[in-house]
C-alpha cells in the first residue's frame, strides 16, 4: 500500500531554479523505495534503482521556471543523481533522462478565464483514486506536495516583473476573499497559487523570509 502511494505521489516546484528541491525529493523517494524493498525481503538489484528513478522522473516530479538556463542546470543535476545511483546509460552517446514535466514557464502567467493560477494542462493528469463524481474532476488540483524557494521581490518597488499590475488585478478579480496588495511580496503569489494546485490534505512547504510573519499581509 505504501509503495502504491509513493508511485502515485505528485510533487511540483513552481520556481525550479537549479533544481535543488527536485534533486532532494528524488533522493528521498529512492531511499524510501529501497527501504520498502528491503523490508519485503526482495533482492537488491541495480536495475531496481533505474526503474524507480525512471518512474520518479517520468511521473512524480514536476517543475516550472521562467529561465531556460536554470532548467538546463536542473536537468544536469538530475542526470548526475542518476549517475550516482547507476540509473542512467553511460555507454555510447550521453543523454539526459526523460523529464516530461520539467517545463519553461511563468507560474504567474494565467488567463482571466481560469480560476487557478497555473494551467493544469501543462501536466499530465494523475490517476485519481477518488470515485467519479466527487473529487476526480478536471478542475480539481492534482498535486500532493508543492515545494520551493519562490523569488522574494517587493511588489511596491520598481522591479523587472512586467506583468505585476495585471497579475494582481486578475488575481483580485477572481479571489475577492484573498486580495493581494501592492505592498505584498511576489513570493506570496507563489504561496497562494501553490495552494490552488494541491489535493485535499496536500502539503505546501516553502522557504520564505521572516517578513512573512512580521507584516499584515503575512
Amino acid at each position: 500500500w505504501i509503495e502504491q502511494r509513493l508511485r502515485a505521489l505528485r510533487l511540483i516546484d513552481m520556481s525550479v531554479g537549479g533544481g535543488a528541491f527536485l534533486v532532494a525529493a528524488s533522493r528521498i523517494l529512492i531511499q524510501l523505495y529501497a527501504a520498502l524493498h528491503a523490508i519485503q525481503g526482495r533482492p537488491d538489484r541495480p536495475q531496481r534503482y533505474r526503474e524507480w528513478l525512471a518512474h520518479i522522473f517520468a511521473n512524480t516530479i514536476h517543475g516550472l521556471d521562467i529561465a531556460p538556463q536554470a532548467l538546463l542546470i536542473a536537468r544536469l543535476r538530475l542526470w548526475l543523481l542518476g549517475l550516482e545511483f547507476n540509473a542512467v546509460q553511460t555507454q555510447g552517446a550521453a543523454s539526459f533522462p526523460t523529464l516530461p514535466h520539467l517545463s519553461v514557464g511563468d507560474a504567474l502567467d494565467w488567463t482571466p478565464h481560469q480560476k487557478t493560477a497555473i494551467e493544469l494542462s501543462l501536466f499530465e493528469p494523475a490517476p485519481d483514486p477518488t470515485p467519479p463524481g466527487k473529487l476526480g474532476t478536471a478542475a480539481q488540483p492534482k498535486f500532493d506536495l508543492c515545494v520551493g524557494n519562490p523569488p522574494f521581490i517587493a511588489l511596491s518597488q520598481r522591479n523587472s516583473v512586467k506583468t505585476k499590475s495585471e497579475t494582481i488585478r486578475l488575481w483580485n478579480d477572481s479571489h475577492p476573499a484573498n486580495p493581494i496588495k501592492t505592498t505584498s511580496d511576489l513570493s506570496n503569489l507563489f504561496i497562494l497559487k501553490g495552494t490552488e494546485l494541491l489535493r485535499p490534505n496536500g502539503v505546501l512547504a516553502y522557504i520564505t523570509s521572516r517578513n512573512f510573519v512580521d507584516t499584515n499581509y503575512g
